[in-house]
């Protein structure tokens, strides 16, 4: 590899490159950026040269797993609903195996009692046989947009649109660091490896806790989203793993004298409260 994709930013060589049109529509980030930590030229080219080869293939990957939605997850979710329905929890079959005969029992005769002894949907449902669905980070996305668009009623494409991109760049950036895992196979040790990841960046790249939190903080969110809403029991490894240091900008307050004259004036037009509010 040539030096190409190098860069030097203060003592340390970086690489960066663009992300390539063909693959835009599945990496929301422009530009990919990677300290090699390397202050030789010739060390970062190796570097350099192995991140790359990690670029490349994660975007492959990406090509082929692009709307491969995981195929029980419509099953598993009509389950729970259709459980809720009928008066009781949605259990996989394994639970209700090691609980109590007494509530097999009485799931049995919820069945046949609304005479649906032999719908299968209902008897997957109250006696818990729709398998969890395999959910990968890289259609973390797809599922959580599932029971997330309901609150996106009345935007705009503008608004959707920026509410959707930093979702989809915080899972680029994970499967960056720990690749491209069930959800239900993160661990608490991958959550502090993004972390670390995440401080190396703001150590070396000048970069804002705060970008890192909103990463962390949406990765959060969507597994807790999914979580809660097929009772997957996860252990949610992203809690509580907030970077100090985060930057504010609060709004700057109107001066009194302007706030009196202007905005609390008696004869102050509906026109200027508008323009100021």
């Amino acid at each position: 590899m040539d030096c190409e994709y190098l860069t030097q930013r203060g003592l340390y060589w970086h690489y960066v490159r663009r992300v390539p049109a063909c693959f835009a529509r599945l990496d929301p980030r422009k530009f990919i950026r990677v300290s090699t930590r390397k202050k030789s030229q010739s060390e970062a080219l190796i570097i350099a040269d192995r991140i790359n080869k990690e670029t490349e293939a994660f975007w492959q990957s990406l090509l082929t797993q692009h709307d491969q939605a995981p195929q029980s997850l419509e099953t598993y979710s009509q389950a729970i609903e259709c459980a809720r329905a009928l008066g009781v929890s949605y259990k996989p079959v394994m639970d209700l195996a090691r609980e109590e005969t007494k509530d097999t029992v009485n799931r049995t005769a919820i069945l046949e009692q609304t005479k649906l002894v032999n719908n299968d949907t209902a008897v997957r449902a109250v006696l818990g046989g729709a398998e969890k669905p395999k959910i990968l980070i890289s259609t973390l996305f797809d599922c959580y947009f599932k029971y997330a668009k309901d609150n996106l009623r009345g935007k705009s494409e503008l608004q959707i649109r920026k509410w959707k991109n930093p979702r989809k760049k915080a899972i680029v950036n994970l499967m960056h660091v720990i690749g491209d895992k069930q959800l239900t196979d993160i661990t608490r040790q991958d959550a502090l490896e993004f972390r670390a990841w995440w401080i190396d960046r703001v150590d070396n790249e000048n970069m804002d806790p705060g970008t890192a939190n909103k990463d962390i903080g949406h990765i959060n969110q969507m597994i807790n989203e999914l979580n809660d809403k097929l009772r997957l029991g996860l252990d949610c490894p992203f809690s509580s793993m907030r970077l100090k240091g985060e930057k504010h900008n609060p709004r700057i307050a109107y001066d009194v004298d302007f706030v009196q004259n202007r905005l609390l004036a008696e004869n102050a037009s509906e026109s200027d409260s508008k323009v100021y509010v």
